[in-house]
């Protein structure tokens, strides 16, 4: 058996098909929530960096940010419109 450095994972098997099981019944969860399910349910302590870890090992996403919508091209703010509007006023004008 060759050697294995480093540190060992406390989520074995068992308890990452369990994580990726939770994704699909809930897949908006988000790392606090995967941490205390690991917790309550599986008796694993681990810190959110650790949870991050596992989930990207894993390949599962986090629930995507509110605040900026993925798909949407971005309002220009009135000042730079009205620049806008000058400057293309202006090479008509010169044209």
């Amino acid at each position: 058996m060759p050697h294995k450095p480093g540190r060992k994972p406390r989520a074995g098997v068992e308890v990452q098909q369990q994580v990726r099981d939770w994704f699909v019944q809930q897949p908006d969860l988000t790392l606090a929530e995967v941490q205390q399910k690991l917790y309550n349910e599986a008796a694993i302590s681990l810190g959110l960096p650790r949870v991050w870890n596992l989930l990207r090992k894993l390949g599962l996403r986090l629930k995507k940010s509110h605040s900026t919508p993925a798909n949407v091209t971005r309002k220009p703010i009135a000042s730079s419109a009205k620049s806008l509007l000058r400057a293309s006023e202006r090479s008509r004008r010169n044209t």
